[in-house]
């Protein structure tokens, strides 16, 4: 007998958002602006950019008990999902746009929604988006202008802790993505599941973390402190927590984590992006440790992550709390 969890997984993946599948379902095509809140996590989605005015189907600004941390810089950044194909960023289906401000599609969403574990649907929301190729040079900077959307259908799920059946302090990511007839295949290892970019001013020591209790430094080869960084490179390991603090000393302070697969490390990494509101520091979850696990087919598949906030006593019970509670935590 499949849990009551597993059910909601297979809903999820079999969203597959093209304009034929799941009517019912995903109906509104209109581009409204979300925003919601648990008390902790204050979350806005879809709102229209300071720079450009478009929107992106992406989370655009994340608060933290009433401090912005996650600011709408863009198509590029804030909190969401892309994949890469062996052309890397060439070949990049990204959920809010293409290197040259176009936005990606939204498809359609369910505006309450919940993965399950009995926490309401009015703490969570479903995304359907085709992705834009993000088409900037394969191993280089420069934007080789327009993205056309891709043949792959980006479903984008998150659920709120309501505090009874799952922490205020968490919040779980449900990342759905299906390859389609035309489309590259997809490389786990080098696709974002997800991606976040808070202010570096705020969040800008880096630690991981392999056992969900022990916390070490990612460091440049001197410093853990991203702001001390030179802008772009990206430094990582493989583990299954990476987090942001505040302080040098990881248990002081407060920070932002992506909590993976229990059973499963994968490449995380951090870098310093400078940006017109600030120098962010880009914090990544990839899918796998190497390039040898890949999105061939034409099967739904799904990541979950759970982002957390709070010091670091919070962060190490939110991911005990995920760890012993969600089973299903998908196939990337």
């Amino acid at each position: 007998k499949r849990s009551a969890e597993m059910k909601i997984s297979i809903v999820l993946v079999l969203l597959c958002v093209a304009a034929a599948c799941c009517a019912d379902q995903l109906l509104n095509t209109s581009i409204p602006v979300f925003t919601k809140s648990n008390g902790i996590f204050q979350i806005e989605w879809n709102g229209p950019c300071p720079f450009n005015n478009l929107q992106y189907p992406v989370v655009t600004r994340l608060w933290v008990s009433g401090q912005l941390v996650i600011p709408n810089i863009g198509d590029g950044a804030t909190l969401q999902m892309c994949a890469r194909s062996n052309m890397g960023n060439a070949y990049n289906p990204t959920q809010g746009g293409d290197c040259q401000g176009n936005p990606s599609i939204l498809s359609g969403y369910i505006p309450n929604w919940s993965m399950g574990l009995g926490i309401s649907p009015n703490n969570g929301l479903l995304l359907g988006v085709t992705p834009r190729n993000w088409n900037q040079q394969e191993n280089g900077e420069a934007c080789m202008g327009a993205g056309a959307p891709l043949p792959i259908a980006f479903n984008w799920g998150m659920t709120m802790g309501d505090g009874v059946n799952f922490p205020l302090q968490g919040m779980i990511l449900d990342m759905g993505i299906q390859r389609q007839p035309g489309a590259q295949v997809l490389i786990k290892r080098i696709s974002e599941f997800p991606s976040a970019f808070p202010f570096s001013s705020i969040l800008h020591y880096a630690y991981y973390s392999i056992d969900g209790t022990n916390y070490g430094q990612i460091t440049d080869g001197q410093t853990c402190d991203v702001l001390a960084w030179p802008n772009g490179p990206v430094y990582g390991l493989n583990a299954r927590i990476v987090y942001l603090s505040t302080s040098g000393n990881p248990e002081t302070g407060w920070g932002m984590a992506f909590i993976g697969n229990p059973n499963k490390l994968v490449y995380i990494s951090v870098s310093n992006r400078p940006t017109p509101e600030g120098n962010v520091a880009a914090m990544t979850m990839t899918g796998a440790t190497d390039g040898t696990e890949v999105i061939a087919d034409y099967a739904s598949h799904l990541k979950r992550t759970v982002v957390a906030v709070g010091n670091l006593d919070t962060i190490r019970a939110v991911t005990a709390n995920a760890w012993s509670k969600i089973t299903a935590w998908g196939d990337i």
